[in-house]
């Protein structure tokens, strides 16, 4: 009886190595929250039909710092770093506050991608920017050309499960952006909606501008 128990157990045993063996490690959601800036040249209210606003972002992926550890960590080789540009015109009437706007603008690639992938919605309201690496570096840059007259918003998103190395990488990377320039012309917004109730995420991640 003592045989047979000890064989089931090294049966047992031997299944559950090869069991896990094939099983995949247990990934760790992120363990790195950076933050990055975007700056819209020039930083002028007003545009006309045809002017170039261009939009870029740089920073280093040597030494970012990691707020889940409080210390600057490096990061590079990352394959899908890249965020969302929401892109809406204030509504004329007040009563349709804003409209998908892609349309109303050309675009140009310098450094990077900026580039429509989603739903037919998605695709006329929400632009995809995509960062390249250079050197040590990521780098975005990119025109935008207004094609149409209005007062409009272009609103930068985050970047969450940023992967480097492989796709499959578990050591996954978050970036909050914001707008870096001195001033994000809200005041546009606040002369049309006729008040200041605006969200505190939405307000460092805003750039308004009007094209005549």
């Amino acid at each position: 009886m003592v045989a047979k128990n000890k064989f089931l157990t090294e049966i047992l045993l031997l299944l559950c190595s090869i069991l896990f063996m094939g099983c995949p490690k247990e990934c760790i959601n992120v363990t790195h929250s950076f933050e990055g800036k975007f700056y819209y040249t020039p930083e002028k209210k007003q545009l006309v039909v045809g002017d170039t606003l261009w939009l870029a972002s740089s920073f280093s992926c040597k030494s970012q710092f990691n707020s889940l550890t409080g210390k600057y960590e490096e990061f590079c080789g990352a394959k899908n770093l890249g965020t969302t540009l929401n892109m809406l015109k204030l509504g004329n009437d007040k009563i349709n506050d804003v409209i998908e706007a892609v349309d109303s603008f050309k675009f140009v690639s310098v450094k990077g991608e900026i580039y429509s992938a989603g739903t037919e919605y998605q695709n006329k309201a929400v632009k995809q920017v995509k960062f390249e690496q250079f050197d040590t570096s990521y780098i975005f840059r990119c025109g935008i050309i207004p094609q149409k007259k209005g007062i409009y918003y272009l609103g930068i998103g985050n970047a969450v499960n940023v992967n480097r190395g492989s796709s499959s990488d578990c050591e996954k990377a978050s970036y909050s952006f914001t707008v870096g320039n001195s001033t994000n012309n809200i005041e546009l917004y606040y002369t049309f909606k006729g008040n200041t109730n605006i969200s505190d995420y939405e307000k460092p991640r805003g750039y308004w501008f009007e094209v005549k």
